[in-house]
C-alpha cells in the first residue's frame, strides 16, 4: 500500500498510469465482462424480474403502483423501453451488465486514489469474481446500476472534500444521488452516510485547526448540493409521504400481526428476518459461502477497515454509517418483516476494498518478516493470497454460471 500518500480525504491528482497497470486492469475488466455475459440473455427471468417487467408494460400503471409508496419509477421506465427489443431477457439486463462491468473499473479508480495501485487491482479483481455482484449484474432490478452510482458518488464526495471551492463536484454529486433515488429508496443508506460524514469531517477539521480552517466553502457546497438534489427529486416529493407512511407503519395498523400469521402458517417463507441468520447470509454474500468461513470474513474486513482508518477516515466513516443506518432503518420500520441481503448490497463495495487492503497488508508483512524484497516477491505473495480468497468465491461463481436462478421459462 506504499504507493499512496496518507491523506485525510483523497488526492485526486491526475497521475500517469503505467502500461503494465493498464494491462492488468484490462485483463480484470475482460474477466468481469466474461463472467457477467455468460447466459445474460438465455437464462429465464425469475419471479422478481417477471413482476418488474409485467408492471413496466403500462407506464401509467407502473407510476400509479410506485406512487403508493412501493418504489421509485425509473427502472420501470427503463424496462418499458428495453423489453421492446428481442430477446427481452438480454435487453432488460443490459444496464446492469454494462454498469456492473464499469463498476469494476470505477472501483479501481476509487481504491487507487485512496489506497494505492496494489489495493486497486486486488479490489477490482475481487469485485470482478464476486458471486453477489455477478448475480446482480445479470439482473433486471438495477442493483448493479445503483452500485455504479454509489462508487461514483464516493469519488465525487472525496473530490468535493478536497476542493470544496470548485462548484462542479456538488451538483454532480446531487445528480448522481438523484439518479439512484429514482432507482431505489435504498440509496438513502449511502446518501445519509455521506451527509453525516461531510458534517462530521468538517466539524473535526474545524475543531482541530480552528481559524485556519474555512468552513464557508463546505457550507456553500452543501447548499448547492441540497438545492440541486431538491430540484431533481421535486417531481417525486409527494409519493415520499406514502413511503414514510408505508415503512413507518402510519397506515399499516395490524400489518405485523397479519404478516406473522401468514408466516407462521407455513404458507409463506420470507427470505430472512432481521436476525443472526440474516447477518450470516450477508457475510456469505460479501465474501464466501459456508458458515465455517464467516469468522474469516469478519476478521478480514475488520482488519482492512482498521488499516483504511489510517489512510482515509472519511471512507471508514461512510462504511460504518451506511451499515448502522441500514440496520436502524430495518429494525425500526416495517422493513424488518421482509428483509433480504440485497437491501444492504451497498456494503459490498466497502467490504471488497477493506478486504483488498487487508490482503495487500498481509502480503507486505509476509515479505517484510520472511524474505528480503526481490523483484516480484510482493507480487508473488499477493497473487497467492488473492488466489486463496478468490477460491472462496469459486463455488458461488460456478453455481451461478451452471444454473438458472429460477427457470420460469420451462415451467
Amino acid at each position: 500500500m506504499g504507493e499512496a500518500e496518507p491523506v485525510g480525504t483523497a488526492r485526486l491528482a491526475v497521475r500517469r498510469v503505467p502500461p503494465r497497470e493498464v494491462v492488468m486492469l484490462v485483463a480484470v475488466l475482460a474477466l468481469a465482462a466474461a463472467l457477467r455475459l455468460w447466459g445474460l440473455g438465455t437464462k429465464s427471468f425469475w419471479l422478481d424480474e417477471i413482476l418488474a417487467v409485467e408492471r413496466s408494460r403500462s407506464l401509467r400503471q407502473a407510476v400509479m403502483y410506485c406512487a403508493t409508496g412501493h418504489e421509485p419509477p425509473l427502472r420501470y421506465y427503463l424496462l418499458h423501453y428495453l423489453t421492446q427489443f428481442d430477446p427481452p431477457e438480454l435487453f432488460a439486463r443490459l444496464p446492469s451488465f454494462l454498469l456492473g462491468v464499469a463498476t469494476v473499473g470505477l472501483l479501481w479508480v476509487l481504491a487507487r486514489t485512496l489506497f494505492g495501485v496494489r489495493v486497486a487491482i486486488v479490489a477490482a479483481f475481487l469485485l470482478a469474481v464476486s458471486p453477489w455482484h455477478i448475480v446482480h449484474s445479470q439482473d433486471a432490478r438495477m442493483y448493479a446500476v445503483m452500485m455504479f452510482f454509489w462508487v461514483l458518488s464516493l469519488l465525487l464526495l472525496f473530490r468535493a472534500l478536497e476542493r470544496p471551492a470548485q462548484p462542479l463536484w456538488w451538483p454532480a454529486l446531487a445528480v448522481v444521488h438523484a439518479v439512484n433515488f429514482y432507482l431505489s429508496y435504498l440509496t438513502f443508506f449511502v446518501l445519509a452516510a455521506e451527509i453525516l460524514t461531510l458534517v462530521g469531517w468538517v466539524a473535526v477539521r474545524k475543531w482541530r485547526e480552528g481559524e485556519r480552517f474555512a468552513v464557508k466553502p463546505y457550507a456553500v457546497g452543501a447548499l448547492i448540493f441540497a438545492g440541486f438534489f431538491g430540484l431533481c427529486i421535486l417531481f417525486w416529493l409527494h409519493p415520499l409521504g406514502a413511503v414514510v407512511q408505508r415503512y413507518l407503519g402510519v397506515e399499516t395498523a395490524g400489518v405485523e400481526q397479519r404478516i406473522w400469521a401468514v408466516h407462521e402458517s407455513g404458507r409463506v417463507n420470507f427470505p430472512a428476518e432481521f436476525d443472526a441468520r440474516f447477518l450470516g447470509l450477508v457475510l456469505d454474500h460479501l465474501l464466501m459461502p459456508g458458515r465455517g468461513w464467516r469468522l474469516v470474513a469478519i476478521l478480514g474486513i475488520s482488519a482492512g477497515l482498521s488499516l483504511c482508518w489510517r489512510r482515509s477516515r472519511p471512507f471508514v466513516w461512510i462504511a460504518a454509517l451506511s451499515f448502522l443506518i441500514a440496520v436502524a432503518t430495518i429494525l425500526f420500520t416495517e422493513m424488518k418483516h421482509f428483509v433480504a441481503p440485497r437491501y444492504v448490497f451497498h456494503l459490498l463495495l466497502f467490504a471488497v476494498i477493506a478486504l483488498a487492503v487487508a490482503v495487500v497488508a498481509a502480503a507486505e508483512a509476509v515479505m517484510t518478516y520472511t524474505v528480503r524484497e526481490v523483484r516480484g516477491t510482493v507480487a508473488g505473495i499477493l497473487l497467492a493470497l488473492v488466489a486463496v480468497v478468490a477460491s472462496f468465491y469459486a463455488p458461488g461463481v460456478l453455481l451461478h454460471v451452471r444454473a438458472e436462478h429460477q427457470d420460469w421459462r420451462s415451467a
